[in-house]
């Protein structure tokens, strides 16, 4: 997807970024699907009963490392692309 320069206007002294809304569509789209990405896998490796109506302890803290390492990882793998897609160069013939 070929990124546009979003345009910046001020406005009661802030500064304020002008977003297309298909762009914004899918930055929220990708949220989405991270977050349910985060909750199917998180959930199903770290509870393992229904039977009670709170988490337990055990739980909680899977809950919590798993959902930490989801987001870490993904802001790594991000990261490297953006780096990748800085640094391309495209092949000269």
């Amino acid at each position: 997807m070929e990124r546009k320069e979003t345009e910046k206007k001020k406005k009661g002294g802030l500064e304020i970024l002008e977003i297309e809304k298909g762009e914004l569509e899918h930055l929220i789209n990708s949220d989405v699907e991270m977050v349910d990405t985060i909750y199917k896998t998180c959930r199903s490796r770290c509870v393992y009963s229904f039977e009670k109506a709170d988490l337990n302890h055990g739980e909680i803290n899977c809950l919590s490392r798993c959902t930490h390492k989801f987001l870490q990882i993904n802001h790594i793998v991000k990261n490297n692309m953006q780096d990748l897609l800085h640094n391309f160069q495209p092949p000269q013939f």
